[in-house]
């Protein structure tokens, strides 16, 4: 109860009981398949090592460890 509490989406939800509802199993979704995102990528990150010249990529606005990594997954040697 305390995250609806803290949550400022909800006092513009709070009219609507099915809105609310709605508003709330949407945000409990997104947290749980945040939670397992951040566990698949955990195990990713610790098998898979970024060298460069990959290491480059993570200078490009919006390509974070593991996009850089699936590139270079996908890419193979950059020669």
């Amino acid at each position: 109860m305390k995250s609806l509490i803290d949550d400022p989406v909800v006092p513009y939800l709070s009219e609507n009981e099915y809105l609310a509802m709605a508003g709330n199993v949407s945000k409990k979704s997104i947290g749980f398949l945040t939670a397992q995102i951040n566990e698949i990528e955990a195990v990713f990150l610790g098998k898979v090592k970024l060298k460069p010249p990959y290491t480059n990529l993570l200078s490009v606005f919006g390509i974070r460890k593991i996009l850089a990594l699936t590139i270079k997954l996908e890419t193979g040697p950059m020669t």
